[in-house]
This record gives structure tokens, C-alpha cells and sequence, in this order.
């Protein structure tokens, strides 16, 4: 094997595990303590549910989440 076939599994190798933390830091959302969110999809509109504190999943490019404040 050549450098230049080396350089390009290597280069192939990279964008492949950068597009694979693009994707998983694209579908997940947190929401801090004494919030709430909600999730505006692109098609449906607003879901009716909300979610508490933690980590979340959301469809990327399709999903939006909203995160408001519920502290008095």
C-alpha cells in the first residue's frame, strides 16, 4: 500500500468519526434543574407533552426542543 491510499483511508477513517459525533451531539438535548422543555417538530407542529430535568433525545434537523423556566 502507497501513502497516497494510506492518506485516504486515514482522511475517509476521520470525516467518518466526525460525522458520527456531528449526528449524536445533533439528537441530544439537556434540561437543566427548574426547567422544562418541549419539542417542535417541523411537520407536526408542538407535542403536546413536556419533559423534565435530564437528558433527552430529539430527531436532528426535524425536531426542535424549546426549553422554558419553571421556577417561582
Amino acid at each position: 500500500m502507497n501513502y497516497k491510499t494510506q492518506l485516504a483511508a486515514l482522511g475517509g477513517g476521520l470525516s467518518s468519526v466526525a460525522m458520527l459525533y456531528a449526528m449524536g451531539k445533533a439528537s441530544v438535548y439537556y434540561v437543566d434543574t427548574g426547567h422544562k422543555a418541549f419539542k417542535f417538530n417541523k411537520i407536526t407542529g408542538v407535542r403536546p407533552t413536556t419533559v423534565k430535568e435530564g437528558w433527552h433525545l430529539k430527531t436532528p434537523w426535524l425536531e426542535k426542543a424549546i426549553i422554558y423556566n419553571v421556577k417561582s
